[in-house]
């Protein structure tokens, strides 16, 4: 494996880099620190060609100005927290609010708006990993402060994996993702109508008109959810599912099955034969497909258009909202304890 960097830029005279780490097939992955931004994930076809199967965008100017697209980093709470509001240990806390008077992706505080901190890497023979460091002030309303460690590992075998190490100075709920938008045929290349999906949820957390779940959680038999058996993402564009068509595709939390480090999901393009497979050990993810994009999207990363339905994210989180839902899975993280969450996206071909 090789590890280079070059600068990216500088926003308010800090110095923004961006971590190339290459396989000896050339396979590669790019990490930049403005905003812990996946910039690139380079792997092969059926026959052997290298594509980007990862949207972005060209520069941090166009990071800064348009985060469509962008494979950021979300914190301190991903999603939804319904009426920016909630209690812990007897006291009311008051965020920040967004769209629709809910709190979003931690409001000014969400982590995507600012440098990370370098902190070292590392390669060997199999591997290169490069380590980045946030501090959360509580920007936002949120309690405490929030130290996030992130160390990036690409792998030989073209796994890409993601460590979270997070120490809070209090109980806090957390729910730190990546928006990485997925297109296994490249990033350039349309609509991802045909690719096949699954996921490992029997259940899925309906949403309200404001795109927050409503406390229900709903079983995906005989429904669009239903990806427990691999299927085109296209069969569910065309449901008349009120929850499909109130949000021009999905927008949704699955409750993954089971506890611990476990697949969350898999999806494979028949035009090329790339498989990406989820692991992680958060109790949801987001499936989001792209549904709400400007009509016209200026020149993205290579020039590429993108458009509606020409992506989708596995948002691995803890449930939107969980906060206010006693039967959700608790995200709390309690102050002083050191807490390590891992997802990795696994590449192959089939």
């Amino acid at each position: 494996m090789r590890l280079t960097t070059k600068p990216f830029g500088t926003l308010d005279g800090k110095a923004v880099t961006l971590f190339h780490m290459e396989a000896s097939d050339g396979a590669y992955a790019e990490v930049i620190s403005y905003g812990g931004i996946i910039h690139s994930i380079v792997v092969p076809d059926q026959d052997g060609k290298l594509d980007d199967v990862i949207l972005g965008q060209n520069t941090l100017e166009d990071y800064r100005a348009r985060g469509l697209g962008a494979a950021l980093i979300i914190g301190r709470f991903a999603n939804r927290i319904v009426g920016a509001k909630f209690s812990l240990n007897g006291r009311v806390y008051q965020l920040e609010q967004g769209r629709d008077g809910n709190a979003m992706h931690g409001g000014s505080g969400n982590y995507s708006r600012f440098v990370f901190d370098y902190v070292g890497s590392s390669q060997t023979e199999d591997a290169a990993s490069v380590t980045l460091r946030h501090f959360d002030d509580g920007r936002g309303g949120y309690p405490g402060c929030l130290t996030l460690t992130l160390t990036y590992t690409f792998t030989e075998d073209h796994k890409f994996q993601l460590d979270y190490r997070i120490l809070p100075t209090e109980d806090t709920p957390v729910s730190i993702t990546n928006h990485c938008y997925f297109n296994l045929a490249g990033h350039h290349s349309g609509v991802i109508d045909d690719q096949q999906i699954q996921i490992e949820a029997d259940f899925f957390t309906p949403n309200d008109k404001t795109c927050a779940p409503t406390g229900e959680i709903r079983p995906v038999k005989g429904t669009a959810f239903d990806f427990t058996s691999e299927k085109p993402i296209g069969d569910g564009f065309a449901s008349d599912d009120p929850q499909i068509v109130a949000f021009g595709g999905f927008d949704h939390n699955f409750c993954i099955r089971g506890r611990g480090y476990r697949k969350a999901a898999s999806a494979y393009d028949p035009d090329t034969g790339r498989t990406l497979t989820v692991f992680t050990d958060r109790p949801g993810m987001q499936f989001y497909t792209m549904n709400n994009m400007p009509l016209k999207m200026p020149p993205s990363k290579g020039g590429a258009l993108y458009g509606k339905h020409h992506a989708y994210c596995f948002e691995t989180q803890s449930y939107p909202n969980s906060i206010n839902f006693s039967h959700f899975p608790d995200p709390v993280c309690k102050g002083n304890t050191l807490y390590h969450f891992k997802t990795a996206f696994c590449f192959g071909i089939r």
